[in-house]
């Protein structure tokens, strides 16, 4: 639900946020993102497995509420 960068600035004020698109740094090429959506009583969970090399990003694995 945020929509550019000063909205999420607004949601979390106690972190800077440096440039016009904000930088996240990893020191690992390989690593899984965990996604939670939840609305009103459905809940979905993803686990995706990325590798990240050469500035492109993969995904070698993704699983769905455990499937």
């Amino acid at each position: 639900g945020v929509k550019n960068l000063g909205e999420l600035s607004k949601l979390f004020p106690s972190y800077e946020f440096i440039g016009v698109n904000g930088t996240i740094n990893f020191s690992t090429n390989a690593f899984n993102l965990v996604t939670r959506i939840q609305f009103d009583d459905y809940n979905s969970e993803a686990i995706s497995s990325i590798y990240y090399a050469n500035n492109n990003s993969y995904i070698f694995s993704r699983i769905y509420n455990g499937i």
